[in-house]
């Protein structure tokens, strides 16, 4: 299928911003391509370019120029005051990633009991094999050991894209560190949400004509919570398709999966945002399930398979949760 493509564009854009003119216009239901750039902007693509990225113009400003997104995407038939309906139809990583210690960043960057966790010079290139499907979608990562002796640890890749947003209502706001908290509006951000991949559709709400859609910081693998404040960071694309829903408002971004829907939220301190995305939940079950308020409230207490994911746990702020329940309860 020949599809419309948003490639990657130098000088990279660090900013959600709606004034940008669009760098590709899509019609609700056409399919199209994102190429996206890793979080370092393809600085990095082996251990030996570990001093790199330390060296770049990039960490001269503040905040510092990571996460660079492609976009905006001008999606005719979007308009203020609606949700975008965003189809993720494949996430396709490149045949390396890589993670990193960033001074400040991770949840042990300060901790003396782990002095080699805070050396900065360490990036460990992570290598990809294809798949099944002869591409790095559903392909395998080689992690490799600080021991060369021990063979390295092996897992399948699960991709998503970290970063996914619309153009804000007024405010331009950064790709790497938001906010992205409700107040915001709900546009999106840097939630490095595991759940942002194939498969999934992703609920944005709308603030501008056309919507303008920004997508970046894939990830070929991540664990939950981010807990080093680095994924396996990989440059790549992404295949997507959008629809709409008109004249509607959400509190914020939800997601749609084949057997589940998740509530999110973003922010801290991480019991409020636990509340609000469960309140949240509890709203969108009532209009559109048809739960009663009361049964609705015993439901989430009670249900075995109601959960909280924690996607992002990195101080001092990046804290993205979701409150997640089976869609074979809604039916």
């Amino acid at each position: 299928m020949d599809r419309k493509k948003a490639a990657i564009e130098k000088p990279y854009n660090y900013i959600f911003d709606a004034k940008m003119p669009p760098k590709l216009k899509v019609k609700l239901g056409e399919e199209f391509v994102v190429e996206t750039d890793d979080a370092a902007a393809g600085i990095l693509k082996q251990s030996e370019d570990s001093t790199k990225i330390w060296k770049t113009k990039e960490f001269e400003y503040t905040p510092i120029l990571l996460n660079p997104v492609t976009g905006p995407i001008y999606i005719e038939g979007v308009e203020r005051g609606d949700v975008v309906l965003i189809h993720i139809l494949d996430v396709l990583p490149a045949d390396h990633g890589w993670t990193a210690k960033i001074e400040g960043l991770g949840q042990l960057t300060y901790d003396a009991r782990f002095p080699k966790v805070s050396q900065k010079s360490l990036v460990r290139a992570i290598k990809h094999h294809p798949g099944p499907s002869g591409t790095f979608s559903d392909g395998t990562a080689e992690f490799p050991r600080d021991d060369p002796s021990k063979p390295p640890i092996k897992w399948n890749l699960a991709p998503f894209f970290g970063t996914i947003a619309l153009a804000p209502d007024h405010e331009s706001i950064s790709s790497l560190i938001g906010p992205y908290v409700a107040i915001k509006g709900g546009f999106g951000g840097n939630w490095d949400a595991r759940d942002v991949k194939k498969g999934s559709c992703i609920w944005l709400q709308s603030f501008h004509e056309g919507g303008l859609l920004f997508v970046g910081d894939l990830h070929a693998s991540q664990g939950d919570g981010e807990w080093g404040g680095i994924a396996n960071e990989s440059p790549g694309m992404g295949i997507f398709r959008c629809d709409v829903v008109k004249n509607k408002r959400i509190p914020y971004a939800r997601i749609e999966k084949k057997n589940s829907i998740i509530q999110l939220n973003n922010g801290r301190p991480v019991e409020r945002v636990l509340d609000e995305a469960t309140i949240w939940l509890m709203q969108w079950l009532m209009e559109d399930y048809g739960f009663e308020e009361a049964e609705c409230y015993d439901f989430l207490a009670t249900c075995p398979d109601f959960k909280y994911n924690v996607y992002q746990s990195v101080p001092p702020d990046a804290y993205t949760v979701g409150a997640e329940v089976p869609k074979k309860y809604l039916e």
